[in-house]
């Protein structure tokens, strides 16, 4: 297979991971911190607009992992986006973590619109 051929279905493959995962655009209605759940914030966001989600979802929509540098940097992000009420587009990784809470999607990446 020519090279170039493989790079086109490498594309094609980055592509459709990222419209098989739920994004939204809103705002942050709710942020929930829980003792029980430690290293996990979770959020619910208000839009016009319902978008498809993980089949995991049955719950708030999307959670982030506070565990790591780049779940604590997207809280500080979600928190001061919903501390000033902009409207935010998240898209999430198409899964839960049931280790972290499996009952919303995992974040991706967020920032404001």
């Amino acid at each position: 297979m020519s090279s170039m051929i493989k790079t086109a279905l490498f594309i094609l493959l980055l592509v459709s991971m990222d419209v098989l995962a739920s994004q939204e655009t809103g705002r942050i209605e709710r942020i929930l911190i829980n003792k029980d759940i430690p290293n996990a914030v979770i959020l619910n966001v208000a839009s016009d607009v319902e978008p498809t989600k993980a089949t995991c979802v049955t719950g708030w929509e999307w959670v982030i992992d506070i565990s790591t540098e780049t779940g604590k940097a997207q809280y500080s992000l979600a928190l001061a986006l919903y501390m000033s009420g902009k409207t935010i587009v998240i898209q999430g990784n198409d899964n839960c973590d049931a280790g972290l809470y499996g009952h919303a999607e995992l974040v991706r990446y967020i920032y404001p619109k």
